[in-house]
């Protein structure tokens, strides 16, 4: 606006030692329009400067022009002594050149500007044998008459370049979730390179939360094979985009975050392993660079899709009514999986695997609590889907039941799901019960001394485990020192034993009570304060050496739970 009219455009450009900054600020006020008369004009500059060049062993002529919105093609044609000649094409964008190592360059008897893609991308379509060999590179030269030629084609490609990156950055006008994915559905479509032909195409089946299924077949002279993937843009990692070349294919690669292989795949419609990376085929550089922005753009846009489609899973009994849904048929290759859960807080899973050889039961019971709301994960293995539920401290809290036998306790439960939406949201459930649970957790804290002792009493009692049997009792034997008697009798088919144990209740450390697991046991650890051995022993009626600490058999984690309460709070009151 401030310029002279006299002044024309492209005479600015053409200055030596114009003022780039001061250019930029310029052009990013024109209209779109201007800017992309401008850029041909541009074109034009640089075509002007470029000269036949005559070297002791070869002639080159050279030839530049625009093909698309920012995008020229360099023609260069080689004559050399034998009188054969060699052209070469080069596609690319002067946004994607590093302005700061365009520079000419004098190699023996020839002076060369050089052009360098910015990161050392292979950005630059290299097109030889008249179309049969295509490769891309990462730098092009291009030849001047004398060094004076060679500034002035300098200066051209400089003032071309900030125009270019205008062009870049205003290209595509997309806003929202919607827009992007519309983008990616009309042009990530069919790619025509020399041995291989890939048709492409996204489908969102019409939900907004950042699920989409891309199909893509590849077609040779050889076979045909078809992919499909099952994915969420919301879990890609859009640092982990890139430009692939492999042999003329160029292409872009995207990883899920954290490399998670949670990427459904087919292929010829049978399931395959789940993946953690898929590639996008480009018709070209310019519709690539296209994709990788887009991709960029989609993917925290399409996070917060997912999050606005969120089914509400906020209470206890729609959370456990959706991980029913979700659950209830899980398939894989040659894999089925049938799921439930009850809609408690001490809970009971069940789990159905069926294969064409075998079918396997699992029963799992465990108390919501005991879940560790932090240490929650999606994950796959080979074709099957699943969220990890893991105790708190790994705590083996969980009882297994396999085919009716029981199993030793475990501290982790794997639930299988169809899609990572589900995977996602299914741990947003279990936090949600894990919480609302937690607030209904019995509290035995203020328990007097003569009621908690008779709760130990009635709480206490005989325990069976396959062919173990324990008997168990607790008895106050002092009243005026609070002394009880604890008796554990021992039985299989084989033997017997009798463990008496009298201690006071003032002498145990309250924060030494604590339930733990051993193989299918549950038990209630306690010991004496500064572990001294204090607590009388007897073992089928003889006397034994003082002990410092004691084991209680428990019927199952609810049970030793309700124990530890009781204990802790009649040994501190």
């Amino acid at each position: 606006r401030d310029q002279p009219r006299s002044r024309g455009l492209g005479d600015v450009y053409k200055r030596q030692k114009q003022d780039i900054p001061k250019t930029l600020a310029f052009i990013y006020l024109l209209p779109l329009l201007l800017i992309s008369q401008s850029f041909e004009k541009s074109v034009e500059d640089i075509a002007g400067q470029l000269q036949s060049v005559e070297t002791s062993k070869a002639q080159y002529s050279q030839d530049i022009k625009g093909i698309s919105k920012g995008y020229v093609a360099l023609r260069i044609t080689e004559l050399d002594s034998k009188g054969d000649t060699e052209a070469i094409e080069y596609n690319f964008s002067f946004a994607d050149v590093d302005a700061n190592t365009v520079r000419a360059i004098t190699k023996k008897d020839i002076i060369m500007v050089q052009l360098l893609i910015k990161s050392q991308q292979k950005l630059i379509k290299k097109i030889e044998d008249s179309g049969d060999d295509i490769s891309y590179v990462d730098e092009v030269s291009i030849y001047a008459k004398d060094i004076d030629n060679g500034r002035d084609i300098v200066a051209a490609i400089k003032a071309a370049i900030p125009i270019s990156e205008t062009i870049e950055d205003n290209k595509l006008s997309l806003t929202t979730y919607q827009d992007h994915l519309n983008w990616l559905k009309e042009n990530v479509v069919e790619v025509d390179y020399s041995k291989t032909q890939y048709t492409q195409k996204l489908d969102n089946t019409s939900k907004l939360n950042g699920y989409v299924e891309f199909d893509c077949k590849k077609s040779s002279k050889s076979k045909t094979d078809s992919e499909r993937y099952m994915f969420n843009f919301a879990l890609l990692n859009p640092n982990s985009i890139n430009f692939k070349i492999k042999n003329d294919e160029f292409f872009i690669e995207v990883e899920n975050r954290r490399g998670l292989k949670t990427i459904k795949t087919f292929e010829n419609g049978e399931q395959q392993n789940f993946s953690n990376s898929l590639e996008f085929y480009a018709a070209s550089v310019e519709n690539g660079k296209d994709i990788y922005k887009v991709l960029k753009a989609i993917i925290p846009l399409a996070e917060k899709a997912f999050e606005n489609k969120k089914p509400d899973v906020s209470t206890r009994s729609k959370a456990i009514n959706y991980l029913n849904k979700i659950m209830e048929n899980v398939s894989g290759n040659d894999k089925s999986i049938s799921q439930n859960i009850k809609n408690e807080c001490v809970t009971e899973f069940n789990q159905k695997l069926s294969t064409s050889k075998d079918t396997e039961d699992h029963t799992y019971n465990f108390n919501f609590i005991d879940i560790n709301a932090d240490n929650m994960d999606f994950d796959s293995n080979r074709d099957l889907l699943y969220v990890t539920l893991n105790t708190k401290q790994q705590h083996k809290y969980i009882k297994h039941i396999e085919n009716g036998e029981i199993q030793n306790y475990t501290e982790d439960i794997k639930l299988y799901v169809n899609a990572i939406e589900e995977a996602m949201i299914a741990i947003d459930a279990i936090k949600n019960t894990i919480a609302q649970c937690e607030t209904e957790s019995q509290d035995l804290s203020n328990v007097s001394l003569d009621k908690g002792l008779q709760e130990l009493s009635n709480t206490i009692s005989t325990v069976s485990i396959n062919e173990d049997n324990y008997e168990q009792s607790l008895e106050l034997i002092d009243d005026a020192n609070d002394v009880v008697r604890f008796t554990k009798i021992f039985s299989d088919t084989k033997k017997s034993e009798e463990n008496i144990f009298e201690f006071g209740l003032k002498d145990i450390n309250p924060k030494s009570v604590e339930m733990t697991t051993k193989g299918k046991n549950v038990l209630v650890e306690l010991s004496t304060k500064y572990f001294e051995k204090i607590i009388k022993t007897y073992e089928d009626g003889e006397i034994k050496s003082y002990s410092n600490k004691i084991e209680i058999e428990a019927d199952g984690i609810e049970n030793a739970r309700t124990i530890v309460k009781l204990l802790k709070a009649v040994t501190e009151e």
